[in-house]
């Protein structure tokens, strides 16, 4: 079956870059006209700390949102694929993607360069894939790159400045970032994400990869409460004292309610919540895992709290004497607070106000 959730951290780690260039993209002077152009460079000289940075870029971008080709689409899978079985075709491809890129581009397009690279990675142990990796990076004062051209060969050589204020320390720069998938894997085709790491990327970039958002925002949204819901009745034994179904699953809730964006980072360390530091580590792991397995870790997307049913944003205590306690969402917030004695279970509930329901 093939896999839901995106890369997991070991894959992401386990990264190799086997092939790697880029395209200058050099925007037209005149506004009246759009086109930019493209100088087709033959080779990049690629220094140690920069290889880290698009390592580390591609690691952000594996947590991006998960698309599939449209009925059209799959023409990034097959260029990969015709690079996996040629090497000898990547300067090729490479210089047709970026001119692809350009040349769809409807509006005024920034200076930069189209970066092209192929990944390795340990799929799992003693299984390797590849991945193909596109970025776009806009042209900055700490992104200073070089190209020339040798008047014997025609070969254009490009070289990035190695400086203390250059490219591997600024990521202001990067515009767009995707992820191709080479294999039959997985149940998603790219990983995307666009400027500043927002969600949503362009419908330009959509177009340029013939892709669609494999699941709307809304169904993650109700994914992400639902797997928290699921995973916290599993291990309700093991939760912290003072800690119960309600407390963690209203977390989740409250964190959906007060977010516009999903992270997963901060949806766990939001929902949970030990003085004991090793049970907490192990508690947010497993939750980690747990989201990965349901497809929802590792992605950034708009939340929509209107998505999810009254039934599972609602959390209930009910009393031996019958007594219902109902509210969404933090329990703190709620102003509910629960001590336990040796003979009883003491809630106190603080409000503004309190209403008398009288049935007509």
């Amino acid at each position: 079956m093939p896999i839901e959730s995106s890369l997991s951290e070991a894959q992401r780690e386990s990264i190799t870059i086997k092939n790697f260039i880029f395209h200058v993209i050099e925007a037209n002077p005149d506004p009246a006209k759009k086109m930019a152009s493209v100088i087709e460079v033959d080779e990049v000289t690629l220094e140690p700390e920069q290889r880290k940075f698009f390592e580390k870029r591609f690691r952000s971008t594996a947590e991006g949102t998960q698309f599939v080709f449209t009925t059209y689409g799959g023409d990034l899978k097959k260029k990969g694929l015709d690079i996996l079985n040629n090497a000898k075709s990547f300067n090729q491809i490479s210089k047709d993607l970026a001119r692809s890129f350009t040349e769809l581009h409807k509006g005024q397009m920034s200076d930069g360069v189209f970066v092209v690279s192929l990944i390795e990675y340990e799929f799992r142990k003693g299984q390797k894939e590849h991945a193909l990796f596109l970025v776009k990076i806009n042209r900055q004062a700490s992104f200073p790159y070089r190209y020339k051209r040798d008047e014997m060969t025609g070969r254009v050589v490009a070289h990035i400045d190695n400086s203390p204020t250059s490219l591997v320390q600024d990521n202001k720069a990067i515009s767009k970032s995707a992820i191709i998938d080479l294999t039959d894997e997985f149940l998603w085709d790219v990983l995307a994400v666009d400027a500043n790491g927002h969600p949503s990327i362009t419908d330009y970039f959509k177009d340029f990869m013939s892709v669609t958002e494999r699941e709307k925002d809304s169904v993650l949204t109700v994914k992400a409460n639902s797997a928290v819901r699921e995973w916290t009745r599993k291990n309700i034994s093991s939760l912290p004292e003072g800690e119960n179904y309600n407390t963690f699953t209203g977390r989740a809730y409250e964190y959906i309610k007060a977010n516009s964006e999903f992270n997963t980072e901060e949806y766990i360390k939001y929902i949970v919540k030990d003085s004991n530091k090793d049970n907490e580590n192990t508690l947010r792991k497993s939750l980690r895992e747990h989201l990965n397995k349901k497809g929802v870790g590792g992605q950034k997307f708009k939340l929509y709290e209107g998505s999810i049913k009254t039934g599972d944003k609602t959390n209930k205590y009910t009393t031996e004497e019958g007594v219902e306690v109902t509210y969404n969402g933090d329990q703190e917030k709620a102003g509910i607070k629960i001590a336990e004695n040796k003979d009883y279970t003491i809630v106190t509930i603080t409000t503004k106000k309190l209403t008398t329901n009288v049935k007509k």
